[in-house]
């Protein structure tokens, strides 16, 4: 009981630093390249949402699994999704993506 309360803390720990290292970076990143945060911010969430299907996609496709290889069409339908919807929102909102 115990045991997975600490793993539990530690893991929202090691999120939350995590995170803000990634934030800091991605505007270091942003800054360097002269791109819109917003492009950056777009692209890293759609590359972090999307590694995990990534790396089960691979190991599945060695494995010559059929059902878990066809995720990989999930990867793109959802990088999609995320960039066209921030895109989006940020367009209805009034925030200029330039």
């Amino acid at each position: 009981m115990y045991s997975f309360a600490l793993q539990l803390v530690l893991g929202i720990i090691i999120l939350v630093v995590s995170t803000r290292v990634l934030i800091r970076l991605a505007v270091k990143i942003s800054a360097f390249l002269k791109i819109s945060p917003l492009i950056i911010g777009t692209t890293v969430v759609a590359l972090g949402t999307s590694l995990p299907e990534l790396a089960v996609s691979t190991v599945a496709s060695a494995r010559q699994d059929v059902g878990l290889a066809i995720s990989i069409v999930g990867i793109v339908a959802g990088g999609v999704l995320v960039v066209t919807s921030v895109e989006g929102i940020s367009s209805l909102t009034g925030y200029s993506t330039t």
